[in-house]
């Protein structure tokens, strides 16, 4: 995957594994039914669902990677990201159906449209997952709850700014990526120092291969918060980035 999730970059340009599965088993009933403090949090779904022994678990699916917008209609895609072109978004129905205005190509197609989320996701032993591409596997349990921000912001530098003084400016980014970079005119912009202004779950990998493989240039998570990150010895353009709580 590697789209826009929700990126701003001021200053350059306007406007921006988990380990061991385990066999899934999924729950007969809904999970509007079956789970507790259902939200939806920039566009995550989240809620606290009991695995198969009663204990509730904290998780979340990025609903971006599993919902797109076709002409003013949410549908099921992988990667859809309806977020691009819906917005007023909220749940219904107990936090089964997903409601939102989405844009079409004219004004007719535009409009508010919904979708039940509850055909493909599913509490599988406490965890929130997708069964879009099939039935999923369920992954150890993460220490950490889904934040109540889920939103990583960065304070980055490049080779003419120095931290923490002269930002080359701010990305933010509320969902995942598997290796993101900034274009302008043919080369992504290299960062040679960043610094985490808000990050409550993430893992942030650099590196300066496009692929985002090998050993990253720097790894950091939310213990380094507010704090100047030298990006290796000549920066890096690329960023890999994983939520640390349960999440799809």
């Amino acid at each position: 995957m590697h789209h826009q999730k929700l990126a701003t970059l001021f200053g350059f340009i306007a406007g921006i594994a988990q380990a061991a599965p385990s066999s899934a088993a999924a729950a007969t009933t809904g999970y509007s039914s079956e789970c507790s403090d259902i939200t939806l949090n920039t566009s995550w779904l989240v809620a606290n669902c009991p695995n198969d022994a009663g204990t509730s678990i904290s998780s979340g699916v990025y609903l971006p990677s599993h919902v797109t917008n076709t002409e003013g209609k949410l549908e099921w895609k992988t990667d859809g990201a309806y977020e691009e072109s819906c917005s007023n978004c909220f749940l219904l129905d107990s936090g089964a159906t997903l409601q939102c205005y989405c844009e079409g190509t004219y004004t007719y197609d535009s409009g508010n449209t919904t979708l039940n989320l509850e055909e493909y996701i599913v509490n599988y032993n406490g965890h929130l997952l997708s069964s879009l591409e099939g039935t999923p596997t369920v992954p150890n349990d993460a220490s950490l709850a889904v934040p109540s921000d889920v939103v990583l912001s960065l304070t980055v530098y490049d080779g003419d700014n120095a931290c923490p003084s002269t930002p080359g400016g701010t990305l933010s980014f509320a969902g995942p990526e598997t290796c993101w970079d900034l274009i302008l005119a043919v080369d992504p912009i290299v960062w040679t120092e960043l610094e985490a202004t808000s990050n409550e779950g993430w893992s942030v990998s650099v590196y300066n291969e496009s692929t985002c493989t090998g050993t990253p240039l720097v790894t950091f998570d939310q213990t380094r918060v507010n704090e100047c990150i030298t990006v290796g010895q000549n920066g890096g353009a690329y960023l890999s980035l994983t939520p640390l709580w349960n999440y799809d």
